[in-house]
């Protein structure tokens, strides 16, 4: 089987007092390369080869802490369907 990771960058994070926004970028990896849909052939442990056409996960249960240590939780699941940005 086929090792997928996902590794999560967290951009616009800053300190303000109104409402604003988070945006949560994820990288996918199968083993150590980036991800590509429908372009590369991967090799699972049995040598055998398949091609990822789709992908889909949930993210669910977040927490996010703040310097200050005050923290916001969110414990709703949503499905993400991502659109790989593969420039």
């Amino acid at each position: 089987m086929a090792t997928f990771m996902v590794a999560i960058s967290f951009c616009g994070m800053s300190s303000v007092k109104k409402a604003g926004g988070l945006t949560l970028n994820f990288s996918n990896y199968v083993g150590d390369n980036l991800l590509q849909l429908d372009s590369v052939q991967y090799k699972n442990e049995l040598a055998q080869q398949f091609t990822i056409s789709n992908l889909k996960y949930y993210v669910g249960k977040s927490r996010l802490i703040s310097a200050t240590g005050s923290v916001y939780k969110d414990d709703n699941y949503f499905l993400d369907n991502p659109v790989l940005n593969l420039l």
